[in-house]
């Protein structure tokens, strides 16, 4: 699988999920994998402590008992598990809407409680990182100008945060000519 449409961050938490599985001997490439993994990932420590997970270290303790109940099968070849592929489109889509170029580490952390039933989702929701609180301190981290969260080209900005592909590839009118910025003559011909 082509993995250019990660970020460094991304792409290490991915490959060392896939090298957990393989040590395992699991096959299948599992949300808990990919946590447990992250936990390695400082972007994503340092949104799970932004989000109030006092210890991020005691995600692993749920996350390897759910582990230790997949099934192994040694000298099989690891692949992506269908929610970790999920995962993997989610994030792109929510990337590509915050205006980053890459899915990072914290765009799949932002990923993982939308699969509530798994025990990743189960493991982030009893350490106190609910979806809610992961937005709001990505969200804080991507205003704060020392923060390594790539905000990519047409980032949100305050005129566009709800709509950042809007303000990437438009011009706000109104706010253009209320600067006095547009030529209020043009397109008035009939009227002059």
């Amino acid at each position: 699988m082509n993995f250019d449409f990660l970020a460094p961050s991304g792409r290490r938490a991915v490959v060392s999920a896939q090298k957990l599985a393989r040590a395992r001997d699991q096959p299948e490439v599992a949300l808990e994998h990919l946590l447990l993994a992250m936990l390695d990932v400082e972007a994503a420590v340092d949104l799970l402590r932004a989000a109030g997970v006092a210890s991020p270290a005691t995600l692993a303790a749920p996350l390897e008992a759910a582990l230790a109940a997949l099934p192994k099968q040694p000298g099989e070849s690891v692949y992506l598990g269908g929610n970790v592929l999920r995962l993997l489109d989610i994030a792109q889509i929510d990337a590509r809407e915050r205006g980053a170029a890459q899915v990072s580490a914290e765009h799949l952390l932002l990923g993982i409680p939308l699969e509530t039933r798994s025990p990743a989702a189960a493991a982030l929701r009893g350490a106190g990182a609910t979806l809610p609180k992961l937005e709001e301190a990505f969200k804080r981290r991507v205003a704060d100008p020392a923060s390594e969260v790539p905000a990519g080209p047409g980032a949100a900005t305050p005129t566009g945060a709800a709509t950042p592909t809007l303000a990437r590839y438009a011009r706000d009118l109104t706010a253009l000519a209320a600067a006095g910025k547009l030529d209020p003559v043009i397109g008035r011909d009939d009227e002059i």
